[in-house]
């Protein structure tokens, strides 16, 4: 009867874990929601060349950046036939797998004040019919980007900038989007202006970074005190605003040349500004004079990436880019033999966090092969970039029925002899998130292998 209850309970257990390699691996992660994009414009009263265009798609890129000109209609309601043609464009990338940003202006040629409505109801009233778009993919789009007005949509050389108008503007938007899309204005102050409105998932386009001083205009040159909060302020300002703002939001636009200013900036302060500014994505065709000056400048930082392109290293590094650094592997004395906590660090080595809701699993393989998994309480979008997180410690026990995990990470699985993993999804589609360590081919992280003690 002693050895029934010694072989129930252990006295001994005779495993022990060994733990995987760790180290980041020296690659790009083709992780939703974050990365290069290209730009794809349509007329929206031009049917779409489909077919064609399905050809030109990068595969590695897992956005798209989707323009549609509705300049064509600045006297018009969009009609059903321009709004069908909107559907089956969006449905096109949709089921490509990208991530959709979606802009949707009167002009794609810095034209705006030409190409404009002439009444500003008429522009609410386009802002009011792109619901019945923005109600069909609620999860396809990534990001709306600007409220119709200015060139190339971009909030600026419009009659319709003032304060009310955009207010009226981004209301409607928020009335049709769906909680899963996020807006994006222009600029820091584009978002002060609207801050009354109690807008959630507000974030940036900023489609002139490093082109100057100020961004091509984003930011201003007076100091916070001197602008007040509804005119831009000095650079460092702006960024120390974004650097809170943008934690929570996407960010994202375009890297320009300017040779009065570029020149003169160190790799440093190019990726320093990009983390504060917590850029998720960029275009990967414009501009090709600073994207050409990245590729051939190496990145001075200590760790992995050192000696590797700047372009490299920001290509990899935009959004979220989560690293298990530490696994910890115990059994757990005075229970069932087969008991363990594990404990994870994970961290967050990215420009910007995860802004969508991701399930994160512990996984192991059973004797004959199959994969068993527990859904660990962990909210990866609240590891900040920059910084580690210990997260859950998870027991397992053999023979378990049932499995639970709450915030003090304990719960019962069925575990012997196996390897861990550890893999992510997204909730919404279930893509996975890579991690920068060693996966197996299905995504998941390999963490080490627990195994019977050598005598």
């Amino acid at each position: 009867m002693r050895n029934v209850f010694r072989d129930l309970w252990g006295e001994k257990d005779n495993r022990i874990f060994q733990a995987a390699d760790l180290t980041e691996q020296i690659k790009p992660l083709p992780n939703p929601a974050r990365g290069w994009y290209q730009i794809y414009t349509f007329r929206a009263e031009e049917e779409p060349g489909l077919q064609e265009l399905a050809y030109c798609l990068d595969a590695a890129q897992t956005l798209a950046l989707v323009f549609f000109d509705i300049g064509y209609y600045r006297d018009l309601d969009l009609d059903s036939d321009c709004l069908g043609r909107m559907k089956t464009i969006l449905r096109f990338f949709a089921d490509e797998h990208k991530d959709i940003i979606l802009r949707v202006a009167y002009d794609h040629q810095g034209r705006a004040m030409e190409r404009e409505p002439f009444a500003f109801e008429r522009v609410l009233r386009h802002m009011e019919q792109m619901g019945e778009v923005l109600a069909e993919f609620p999860h396809e789009i990534l990001v709306w980007q600007g409220l119709l007005v200015g060139n190339w949509g971009e909030m600026h050389a419009s009659r319709y900038l003032s304060r009310e108008n955009l207010r009226r503007l981004a209301r409607a938007l928020y009335r049709n989007k769906s909680p899963h899309t996020f807006a994006a204005v222009r600029k820091p102050v584009h978002y002060r202006m609207l801050r009354g409105e109690q807008m959630a998932q507000m974030g940036f386009f900023d489609d002139g970074i490093f082109g100057s001083g100020s961004d091509l205009g984003t930011f201003g040159t007076y100091t916070k005190e001197a602008a007040g909060m509804e005119e831009a302020w000095c650079r460092e300002e702006e960024l120390a605003f974004l650097d809170e703002a943008c934690r929570r939001t996407v960010n994202g636009g375009e890297a320009v040349y300017g040779e009065d200013h570029t020149a003169g900036l160190s790799g440093e302060q190019m990726v320093g500004d990009l983390h504060r500014m917590h850029i998720a994505y960029l275009n990967s065709r414009h501009d090709v004079s600073i994207l050409d000056l990245w590729k051939k400048c190496p990145y001075q930082g200590q760790g992995p990436w050192a000696g590797r392109s700047l372009y490299d290293y920001i290509g990899a590094h935009m959004g979220y880019r989560f690293r298990v650094r530490e696994v910890m592997v115990s059994s757990v004395k005075g229970v069932r033999k087969g008991m363990y906590r594990v404990e994870l660090v994970i961290e967050n080595c990215g420009f910007g966090n995860l802004c969508q809701e991701a399930w994160l699993y512990l996984e192991w393989a059973e004797a004959d092969g199959r994969f068993k998994r527990q859904r660990l309480d962990c909210d990866l979008r609240e590891v900040d970039s920059g910084c580690g997180q210990s997260v859950n410690r998870v027991q397992t026990q053999a023979h378990a029925r049932t499995t639970e995990l709450s915030r003090k990470a304990e719960c019962v699985i069925q575990c012997g002899e196996c390897t861990l993993y550890l893999a992510a999804r997204r909730k919404w589609d279930g893509a996975p998130i890579w991690f920068a360590n060693v996966s197996d081919d299905a995504g998941r992280v390999i963490l080490g292998s627990l195994c019977r003690r050598e005598r």
